[in-house]
């Protein structure tokens, strides 16, 4: 196969628009036992699957943590000879899926969008932006929910940024567990860690083991995400967050701001991440569909990137579904992820977002009263096409009838014209109209 020239657009700093170029080249291939194939020409490193394609061009230093610049990435992981035995599992437990398809609000949100199709004069069927609605207003059980090409996996930009913090809490809750399981100290928990978890986390997600990256790519760094102090009452140590990161989980949900995010990204590592994120139900690895963050937003600047398809701009590193990204803020908006106290904390920061600098797109259109979304985390980038596509996840509290409570997500609306935010604030106000009629 020739060799042929892709030019990607920035995807991740949606104030920038500049270029990043990769060369793809097939015709000279070395094959590896772990990966399949792979390709080496010039500065650039490419992996052949059936699903994905990661391309990277040789590294530039700084960043968190800081590490030794190398031409080229390491050779995927192979499978441990001899894996270690596990203390404690890498994942949170995988929660229930809540959502349960609901007729009535099924039909209403059809019915709202058949009617947007037809004010706006566009062939039936042909609405580009995915819904997701779920009811959550009885917190104790299933919850009724709706969808319109919800499992379509798009490129979301800055709202993947909301996978990076549930997997940061998950990783907390990991090294937690580990602490008390294992009877480590505060000089000993790091090197404990590293030894008896990393080699499981390298091989957590497939695409990560078999993408061509370091290991530091991989793992966490957990001198960068915790602070470990003594402790007494039966535990060892304490372990909580430091305070940089917890200052870059903040920095990174409430004004959305992309250096944050790569300090939390690869805080946590993309095998972590991923493979948290796979084990809690919200990404499928047979499909490559779902939630999947595997950028560290700096442009592919700092750390390699490893893309999956999407629907809307082809390969990207920070993809997911409506219905993924609902489920998982249903899940902490009603405390059934981890623990309570975890939920709070990621509830409180998207509440911060929701009055932050980042107005939430559908409130921007003032077709709810103000106030109405509590909680959210907007997305914003270029595609490949040079339009910028737009992307949120909301709650809303009693946008018709008192004491109700949703959480939409909505992806791909591209550019403001046919479409824009009042046309998705009304199919939202519309759906809920008519459901809870």
């Amino acid at each position: 196969m020739p060799s042929r020239r892709y030019t990607q657009p920035d995807q991740d700093n949606r104030r920038h628009g500049e270029a990043i170029s990769m060369d793809f080249d097939f015709a000279e291939e070395t094959t590896d036992s772990a990966s399949g194939r792979w390709v080496r020409q010039g500065n650039t490193i490419v992996l052949e699957v059936p699903t994905f394609n990661a391309a990277t061009g040789s590294e530039l230093p700084g960043g968190f943590p800081r590490s030794p610049v190398t031409r080229f990435p390491a050779k995927p992981v192979g499978p441990a000879a001899n894996p270690p035995t596990l203390p404690i599992s890498l994942f949170p437990s995988k929660p229930a899926d809540p959502l349960t398809t609901n007729s009535k609000l099924e039909r209403a949100l059809k019915n709202a969008i058949a009617k947007m199709e037809k004010d706006r004069k566009l062939t039936p069927g042909t609405f580009p932006v995915r819904f997701t609605l779920v009811d959550v207003t009885d917190a104790s059980s299933s919850f009724p929910s709706a969808g319109y090409l919800e499992t379509v996996t798009d490129y979301i930009a800055s709202e993947a940024k909301v996978a990076v913090m549930y997997s940061a809490y998950a990783l907390r809750d990991m090294v937690q567990r580990f602490a008390a399981a294992s009877g480590a100290n505060s000089a000993n928990l790091f090197a404990r860690l590293a030894g008896q978890m990393n080699p499981s986390i390298a091989q957590a997600s497939r695409n990560i083991a078999r993408s061509l990256l370091r290991d530091e790519h991989r793992v966490p760094a957990y001198r960068s995400v915790f602070a470990v102090k003594p402790a007494t009452w039966g535990f060892r140590v304490t372990v909580a967050f430091s305070p940089e990161f917890n200052q870059a989980l903040e920095g990174m949900i409430v004004p959305s701001n992309n250096t944050h995010a790569g300090m939390c990204v690869r805080g946590v590592g993309y095998g972590y991440l991923n493979g948290a994120l796979a084990a809690g139900g919200f990404f499928e690895p047979s499909t490559n569909q779902g939630l999947w963050v595997a950028g560290d937003f700096q442009q592919g600047k700092n750390w390699p990137y490893v893309r999956i398809v999407s629907r809307n701009d082809g390969l990207v590193a920070q993809a997911g579904t409506t219905r993924d990204m609902a489920k998982l803020v249903a899940l902490i908006m009603t405390d059934r992820l981890l623990d309570p106290a975890s939920c709070k904390e990621m509830r409180d920061r998207l509440a911060r977002a929701a009055k932050g600098i980042d107005t939430p797109w559908v409130a921007r259109a003032k077709v709810f009263k103000a106030g109405t979304i509590t909680h959210n985390k907007l997305g914003l980038g270029p595609l490949k096409s040079g339009k910028n596509v737009r992307s949120e996840v909301s709650v809303y509290q009693s946008p018709v009838a008192r004491g109700r409570r949703y959480v939409v997500a909505w992806q791909n609306l591209v550019g403001l014209q046919p479409i824009g935010f009042t046309d998705i604030a009304n199919i939202i106000k519309a759906t809920i109209t008519e459901y809870e009629r």
